[in-house]
């Protein structure tokens, strides 16, 4: 059954069931979950995030899309 979620790490421990190589992902999985999770809801924190740690989830994120629809075109 599917279910309507906001964290990335959860859906990412779904899709690992499906494609096991998609685990190495996790770490990067948390994080965008932290970004999303700190923008919606401010009262419970604030990040502490440089744009080298944003330059380099972009990149974790582009790689991830790949993975997932290795057809998709992605600007760079």
């Amino acid at each position: 059954k599917l279910r309507k979620i906001h964290r990335l790490d959860a859906l990412l421990d779904e899709a690992v069931k499906l494609m096991p190589e998609l685990g190495s992902f996790h770490e990067f999985c948390e994080r965008a979950s932290s970004y999303y999770l700190a923008d919606r809801y401010p009262p419970f924190g604030s990040l502490k995030v440089t744009e080298e740690d944003i330059r380099k989830d972009l990149g974790s994120a582009k790689k991830l899309i790949k993975h997932i629809f290795p057809e998709e075109k992605l600007n760079d």
